[in-house]
């Protein structure tokens, strides 16, 4: 047997004010929600941005490029359009060299391409400030 009194079974909760169930309540939660949220939105933004800027160094891009000149000069002169190879130089001062162009000439003619170039450089890009 004990001496002391046994506490009260259901003892009654000690009052909080509103400012300090506020402190570990929904606000905290949705700040923390939020700020994971933009981090999560910047991180990837990042990736979009280096995986953008990986995809224009590669062949499958030059291929790309390739193909959309061919087509749209072709169906620009109406003559067979052929490019060569095209390597694209990432950077401030961005490059893109076409290796070799040939247009066809009109059916009938002497010389089988209207044009040929050997070298074409394409030179663009963001200038410092």
């Amino acid at each position: 047997m004990t001496t002391e009194p046994a506490p009260p079974e259901h003892a009654e909760p000690i009052h909080r004010s509103a400012r300090e169930r506020q402190r570990k309540g929904p606000m905290w939660g949705c700040l923390r929600g939020l700020g994971c949220t933009t981090i999560g939105f910047f991180a990837l933004l990042a990736l979009v941005i280096i995986g953008g800027w990986w995809y224009l160094g590669t062949s499958s891009f030059a291929g790309l490029v390739r193909l959309r000149i061919e087509k749209t000069l072709e169906a620009r002169l109406g003559r067979k359009v052929y490019v060569g190879p095209i390597t694209i130089e990432r950077g401030l001062q961005s490059r893109i060299i076409i290796d070799g162009l040939r247009i066809g000439n009109a059916p009938g003619a002497v010389n089988p391409y209207f044009a040929t170039v050997s070298k074409i450089t394409v030179t663009g890009g963001i200038d410092p400030f």
